[in-house]
This record gives structure tokens, sequence and C-alpha cells, in this order.
């Protein structure tokens, strides 16, 4: 993301004056993002190794989103403790976007007795190669919020009149949001929970 992208995708015209200003707040937004998500938004699809925590018990064995698998191991401190044949699991889709491994219950007897202090070590070409539109929506969302200097202010008086802001929300927070983060979050991501009353 860069001004130009920002102003193409929401209609807003940054001056000169604010271009600095605009800058940083990308790089923050960026960072952001990528603690959300659990990956660097910068990576090109390109083969990279990757480490997630592994919980025998899931169902799905939540990766980052992914091409193509060249291999998956159990390790431990870097040593292999178990290899996965492409048997093994199988590539779990949602929504268009691989980011999950579902493993077959017949290879949980080949590790069940190294599976405690071992992480899921998985080499991919990882995506992406330009960001999904839906998710360059909320990074400019979350530029918008972080630069609106008036986001916290919840009333205010002008003249005669006074109005109160409904309670404003962190783009990253809205609901529907929410369900791009959901779509989008690797297996090392934080995401957000939305609070309920």
């Amino acid at each position: 993301m860069d001004i130009s992208t920002y102003e193409t995708l929401t209609g807003k015209t940054v001056s000169a004056s604010q271009q600095t200003y605009y800058t940083a707040m990308i790089a923050k937004t960026k960072s952001m993002l990528e603690n959300i998500l659990g990956y660097s938004l910068d990576a090109q699809t390109v083969a990279a190794t990757r480490l997630f925590a592994f919980y025998p018990h899931d169902k799905y064995i939540k990766i980052d989103p992914f091409e193509t698998i060249t291999s998956v191991k159990l390790v431990n401190d870097a040593v292999d403790e178990f290899i996965f044949t492409t048997d093994d699991y199988r590539i779990h889709t949602a929504h268009g976007i691989t980011k999950a491994l579902q493993l077959c219950n017949s290879c949980y007897a080949n590790f069940c007795s190294c599976y405690n202090c071992v992480q899921l070590q998985v080499v991919a070409e990882w995506q992406w190669n330009s960001l999904p539109t839906d998710l360059q929506l909320l990074w400019s969302d979350m530029i918008t919020y972080y630069t609106d200097n008036s986001s916290n202010i919840k009333s205010q008086t002008l003249g005669t009149h006074s109005y109160t802001k409904f309670d404003m929300q962190a783009a990253q927070q809205k609901s529907e949001n929410q369900i791009i983060i959901g779509k989008y979050q690797g297996g090392n991501g934080m995401g957000i929970i939305i609070q309920t009353i």
C-alpha cells in the first residue's frame, strides 16, 4: 500500500503537506494488520519455511494462506520428529483460500508419542503476489480511522448545536471487517475479539 493506492481505494486526496504523516500511518497500520493476520504482507509467493502451533486433536490445523505445499513435519528444536506424506493430510479450502490442513486419522498412531512440545513445520509457497481487494480495503479503512484526528471525539458543540457520535470502532474491530480478517488470518494470527455487552 502506498499513498497513490490509498487514494484510489478511498477516493480521498492526500495533500502534499500530509504525505509524510500518511506514509507513517501506512507503515503503522501495516504492522498492525500483519500482527492480526500472523504473516507479512510483503511476502511474494515464494517457497519458505514457517512454524505453527500443533494440537493433535484439532480437526483442522490452521496455517497461513498458501499456493502449494512442499513438506509438512513435526519438529522439536529443529529436530524432525515426524514427516507427513501427502497421504497423511488433506488440504482444506475455505472461501477459495487454502490455509488449513486436515490430518488423516490413520496417521495419529505414528506420532502420538511425540506430539508434546512440537511445532508443525510447513514448507510452502505462501501467498500473496498481490493483496486481495477486500484485504486492501480493510487496510485502507484502518489508515482512514487512524489518520482521523476526530475519531476519538464522542460529543461536540458547534455554536448552539451539540451532537453525540455513536461509539467509534477501529476499522479492524467492525463486524464486517472481522469477516475479512477471519477469511485471511493465518495460523499465527491474533485476530480481534469484538466485545459484546
